[in-house]
């Protein structure tokens, strides 16, 4: 096959790429103080890369397809590494270390399985326009890729 013949893949034209957004973003992440027998949600907002290398999620993905799902030993360091520099990542130590807050087991996973979602599926156009590419990934699982990282997951802020 002579050179002329072989296609380029990974184009975007100027337009879309002037769309794809970089920027950090904040994601809102519940934790519960208990006060007396009450439960109190205490929301604590952390900053996230607007990217990650797409090797890197790729690796988490595969890294849950072949244990079954994700679990707290591979979200916890793509999440914490997800985090937009060291700052956010002591903050994010301290939330979850803090012996005061509750945290759902699952919460972790679900910002997880949310990022990858995100990041995998580049590039995004801004909340406002469609998702190229989005809908042959999409599913209702809760996987990354399907567009939902649980019940419960919370719509990020951009910054």
């Amino acid at each position: 096959m002579a050179a002329e013949d072989i296609p380029t893949f990974g184009e975007i034209d100027d337009d879309e790429l002037a769309l794809i957004e970089t920027d950090t973003f904040e994601i809102p992440v519940v934790a519960y103080k208990v006060q007396g027998k009450k439960r109190v949600p205490v929301t604590h907002t952390f900053r996230f890369a607007g990217m990650r290398a797409f090797g890197a999620v790729a690796d988490f993905i595969e890294a849950g397809t072949a244990a079954g799902g994700i679990s707290l030993v591979l979200a916890l360091p793509f999440v914490t590494d997800s985090l937009a520099d060291d700052d956010e990542r002591g903050r994010f130590k301290a939330f979850l270390d803090d012996p005061g807050l509750i945290t759902h087991a699952t919460t972790v996973a679900n910002v997880a399985d949310w990022l990858s979602s995100r990041y995998l599926n580049r590039p995004t156009l801004p909340e406002s326009g469609s998702s190229p590419g989005r809908s042959a990934m999409n599913g209702a699982s809760g996987r990354p890729g399907s567009g939902r990282a649980g019940a419960n997951s919370a719509r990020p802020r951009r910054t």
